[in-house]
């Protein structure tokens, strides 16, 4: 049986994810306050669980981009557009340990109740190996 590491797979996709410059910030969940000048930021984290298939394991990468909405409340598409536009065509296909479908699902937009709208990217994930570990 393999023991997979959350926290080192969450680890490896949060630098796949900052790699792709969508944005500068990025996080395994989200954060109860964020500065007030921060206009959007990242939340890269499993959800679910994680699936062992014998030599690989499995598991679904939720990435949750959020943009600072408009004045009025309304949510920042054009930014949300842009964001989703840099991951997709930004994110490798594979890293050390995991590899990403290149056919992400854009699950939802919906608002936070903090003044940010979250766009919602799923992503079917193989975990090559289990020598992912958390130092």
């Amino acid at each position: 049986m393999n023991v997979f590491d959350l926290t080192a797979i969450e680890k490896e996709l949060q630098e796949a994810v900052r790699a792709t410059g969508a944005s500068g910030t990025v996080y395994t969940s989200r954060p109860n306050a964020v500065p007030g000048t921060m206009d959007d930021f990242i939340v890269a984290k499993v959800s679910g669980q994680v699936t062992d298939r014998g030599a690989i394991g499995s598991c679904v990468c939720s990435v949750s981009l959020f943009a600072k909405d408009l004045q009025g409340g309304f949510k920042n598409g054009t930014r949300l557009s842009l964001m989703q536009r840099r991951l997709t065509e930004g994110l490798a296909l594979s890293t050390g340990s995991l590899m990403f479908s290149d056919t992400p699902r854009i699950v939802a937009d919906a608002p936070d109740g903090y003044g940010y709208t979250a766009r919602i990217i799923n992503i079917d994930t193989t975990i090559k190996t289990t020598n992912l570990k958390t130092e």
